[in-house]
């Protein structure tokens, strides 16, 4: 999937790159290339989210999809910030638990997991 996000460019959102000239048709219109940018890329998440399994591509996972994962095992998720970090565990049948991660900060993380570029 990432592929088909690192083609995409400015222009098309298929990989063509187009500069943008005077007389541009886009440019006569003020379309700001922003805007063609956002255009193409709502695009390119409709088309993914078309694939089976990827329907929720970028979007949050519903809570119920969670719980249905969580019935061989429970789903824990992670969530490190710079203004606190906590693991919610879900299970089948019980409700979401929360658990406060006081010591994981984003550099304790980077510590313990380096970050490649």
């Amino acid at each position: 999937m990432s592929i088909a996000l690192e083609a995409f460019t400015l222009s098309d959102g298929a990989g063509k790159e187009e500069k943008a000239s005077a007389g541009d048709p886009a440019e006569k219109q003020g379309i700001h290339p922003l805007l063609k940018f956002a255009a193409g890329w709502n695009r390119t998440l409709a088309e993914i989210r078309l694939l089976e399994g990827f329907e929720n591509f970028l979007r949050v996972t519903p809570f119920a999809q969670l719980r249905e994962a969580a019935s061989d095992g429970p789903v824990i998720l992670v969530n490190i910030g710079q203004h606190g970090s906590d693991a919610i565990i879900i299970h089948k049948t019980a409700g979401p638990a929360p658990i406060p991660l006081p010591d994981a900060t984003p550099l304790a993380i980077e510590v313990l997991v380096p970050f490649s570029d």
